[in-house]
């Protein structure tokens, strides 16, 4: 990872860490405010529903943590809710039987600096390969459904995954 990307909880700004029961309403707010938009048109969103998904997967984590993994990320000096990470395993695409870890949701709050957006979610990437790679997964998939996702993927080639339209692939281990 690029050092200034590099996450240090003691002297940053913000601190990660496993999401708990106590997120869910924050982690639905932030959705509902800022990403549900680019959805609503195509599904009918139902917060109740997303937050029973939400509470599935943390009580998922909280048991058996190679499963899934949902982080959240907040600001040491107002506990802001700022981003939060989900990626869970399994998922495997049907030309393949090989397992990857698919990023379910990647969130950052949009009003904060640009800087601070790319700088989350590098650190969300190496969260995710350093997870993959403890649970050994060969293969990380990471999606957008943002309408403008360039700056996002970029991201993921320069923390070496292969992009190939709003999918960015990476593998961990050699075939």
């Amino acid at each position: 990872m690029n050092p200034r990307y590099e996450y240090d909880p003691t002297t940053g700004p913000w601190e990660w860490r496993l999401a708990e029961a106590e997120d869910i309403d924050d982690i639905a707010d932030l959705c509902e405010r800022h990403y549900q938009p680019y959805m609503q048109e195509i599904i009918t969103p139902d917060r109740t529903w997303f937050k029973y998904q939400v509470a599935l997967a943390i009580t998922h984590q909280h048991h058996h943590r190679a499963h899934q993994m949902f982080l959240v990320c907040r600001l040491h000096a107002t506990d802001e809710l700022i981003a939060y990470a989900w990626m869970t395993r399994g998922a495997k695409p049907v030309w393949t039987q090989e397992e990857q870890a698919e990023a379910r949701l990647a969130h950052v709050l949009p009003t904060l600096s640009p800087k601070h957006r790319i700088a989350l979610i590098a650190q969300m990437l190496a969260m995710w390969e350093t997870w993959a790679r403890v649970c050994k997964i060969p293969v990380i998939v990471s999606t957008s459904i943002l309408p403008e996702q360039r700056a996002f993927m970029r991201l993921h080639e320069q923390q070496g995954y292969t992009v190939l339209g709003s999918y960015a692939y990476k593998r961990l281990k050699e075939k």
